[in-house]
């Protein structure tokens, strides 16, 4: 793809022809001049790999490929809905629509805050099962970093999200992990030591417990 198009899909400017732009034009604002306010645009790639409409409202709509949307949204697609459903109610009175639009695309996930709440097919639920089944002994620390580190990576990319103890607990673990290393030649001085980083696993598991009622 070497080529970005750009056009109108309002009826009354279907005649006009498509406008193609260098990919890294820096004119698109300028060129989109050419449309009257009150119409949309489009802005396409060249192949048809990923496309925004630009509307008139005050909002636009992406959509594409794995790649394209993990970089237009790297922060995750729900996040990026609940972002907009936030801005949308900070601005209603100057746009009005955008309240209707974040209705029409929720989030596909409630964000998760304590672990009755979490979906038990979630990957943010194996990251849980992971967690025990370390600080129980099952296996070594080198399998539970590879497995852990796989389920985060995995409940990005579909989007999970968690917020508060349940966040806050994770976000201990993979710190933890950034501190660490289940082999001692290739810890760093002040790296975490294996009874330290266990201890942390146990601690994050524990404050999560304690808000459940001491289960698990």
């Amino acid at each position: 793809m070497s080529r970005l198009m750009m056009a109108s899909p309002s009826r009354e400017l279907a005649e006009d022809a498509i406008v193609e732009l260098a990919v890294h034009s820096n004119d698109v604002l300028g060129m989109s001049s050419r449309y009257p306010t009150y119409s949309d645009i489009i802005v396409a790639a060249g192949d048809l790999s990923f496309a925004v409409l630009i509307t008139a409202d005050g909002y636009s709509l992406a959509a594409g490929g794995k790649r394209f949307v993990e970089a237009f949204f790297p922060e995750g697609v729900d996040a990026a809905k609940v972002r907009f459903m936030r801005q949308g109610k900070k601005l209603a009175e100057k746009y009005p629509a955008l309240a209707d639009v974040a209705l029409d695309f929720p989030p596909r996930h409630n964000a998760w805050s304590a672990l009755h709440e979490v979906d038990p097919g979630s990957h943010v639920a194996r990251q849980i099962e992971l967690m025990r089944s370390f600080s129980r002994g099952d296996m070594p620390s080198s399998e539970f970093v590879h497995y852990w580190q796989e389920e985060r990576r995995r409940s990005l990319a579909e989007g999970e999200r968690v917020r508060g103890a349940l966040e806050i607990a994770l976000e201990e673990v993979f710190n933890a992990m950034e501190d660490y290393s289940p082999y001692v030649e290739l810890r760093d001085d002040g790296d975490l030591t294996d009874a330290e980083f266990a201890a942390q696993i146990r601690s994050s598991l524990a404050t999560l417990d304690s808000r459940e009622g001491g289960s698990g």
